[in-house]
């Protein structure tokens, strides 16, 4: 079994076909950056392979100016599928969508810096693409919040 770690950009999502089937995504990181202040998320792993019933794990890395109203998303994608909202994490707040309850987690590590996401007890039909993505929050002079959804 396959499990695709992916990314997300700047711009919007590039759906491409790949030999193998899957539809991977082209950018490599979401990013804002304004006034000198970078948001980015990461995951550097390019595939993680485990045997059926193991649990994954999928890494993701996020730099954000304020890690306290930092929003992290993880998303599915599977062969011939538009990309799937999983679950949201905040400091505060976290929920996942139906479907993705039982087995599906991921916990925001403001310290480290990390929402790495665990599937328990694999199933072949887990094989996909999946990507983690960071909603970042920029403060301007005039205290007025920016939202950007990646």
């Amino acid at each position: 079994m396959y499990l695709k770690p992916n990314y997300c950009g700047s711009h919007a999502y590039k759906p491409t076909r790949t030999a193998n089937g899957y539809a991977d995504l082209m950018d490599t990181r979401c990013r804002l950056t304004r006034h000198g202040i970078e948001d980015r998320v990461w995951q550097s792993e390019s595939t993680v392979q485990v045997l059926q019933k193991q649990e994954a794990e999928i890494k993701c890395n996020f730099e954000a100016r304020d890690t306290a109203n930092a929003y992290l998303f993880w998303y599915i994608q599977t062969p011939n599928g538009a990309p799937r909202h999983l679950m949201t994490r905040t400091p505060t707040y976290s929920v996942n969508e139906e479907g993705f309850k039982e087995r599906f987690n991921a916990t925001l590590n403001r310290e480290n810096k990390t929402v790495h996401l665990k599937i328990s007890s694999s199933k072949l039909s887990d094989s996909a693409n999946y990507f983690c993505a960071l909603q970042p929050t920029v403060r301007e002079r005039k205290r007025r919040t920016l939202h950007k959804l990646m």
